[in-house]
């Protein structure tokens, strides 16, 4: 039996995006990924997971930058390459946005 403070943690990737890297880091997510779900950080919609149909997905991306640029977290849920990953974005001031993005399935292993 795995007591909690046992418990494995699941792999994380942190970096810091700056300028364009943001935005072109939103086209990779648009042209390669399937995104299925966005979570709001901040705001009347925080933390309330909204499904994202494959016709919305470049709409419900460019939603994603502008709570960036108001400043309000997002987390975004897709699949790349048969992988699900979570992404939650965190701006930091001065054109710079926290990336910390979990591997969806090590979450999962206990």
């Amino acid at each position: 039996m795995i007591h909690d403070h046992e418990a494995r943690l699941p792999d994380v990737h942190d970096t810091v995006l700056q300028g364009a890297a943001i935005e072109e880091w939103i086209h990779g997510v648009r042209d390669c990924a399937q995104l299925r779900e966005m979570v709001v950080r901040g705001g009347p919609l925080a933390d309330a997971p909204q499904a994202v149909a494959e016709h919305d997905q470049k709409q419900r991306l460019e939603e994603a930058l502008s709570h960036l640029r108001k400043g309000a977290s997002v987390q975004l849920r897709y699949v790349f390459d048969g992988v699900e990953w979570w992404d939650t974005l965190m701006p930091l001031g001065d054109g710079k946005v926290r990336l910390v993005r979990i591997d969806r399935a090590t979450l999962d292993r206990r």
